[in-house]
């Protein structure tokens, strides 16, 4: 019986790790442009994915980007990806805005705004 009990108390103070879980440094830092899917020239009816350095807030994303100062475009966001789509075609110049308040799941906002001009 002594030996039971003293086999219980090792295994209730050796079983798990007490106190709260690591999980590394806290994130700070906003979400970056990394690049774009074309540099330039686009088709008329070619989608334009804009690379993220991480995961997204899609209602942030969905706010924050506008082509030729309308809203007038698909988008898809897939976690560090967005893609945009047009309606119908793009115009011949295609100015894409990207305001500061694209947000990671943190709360963290970009740094600073984005401008591209792509032509088709």
């Amino acid at each position: 019986m002594k030996n039971i009990f003293l086999l219980f108390l090792i295994l209730l103070f050796s079983c798990a790790s007490q106190g709260a879980p690591s999980g590394g440094d806290i994130d700070v830092e906003g979400p970056s442009v990394l690049g774009f899917s074309s540099d330039q020239k686009i088709d008329k009816n070619e989608s334009i994915t804009i690379f993220f350095s991480e995961i997204i807030k899609p209602t942030s994303a969905i706010q924050s980007i506008k082509i030729n100062g309308e809203k007038f475009f698909r988008i898809q966001i897939l976690y560090n990806k967005v893609v945009l789509r047009p309606i119908e075609d793009w115009p011949e110049i295609v100015e894409l805005s990207i305001n500061r308040n694209v947000e990671d799941y943190q709360g963290n906002i970009m740094d600073s705004p984005i401008s591209k001009i792509f032509t088709t």
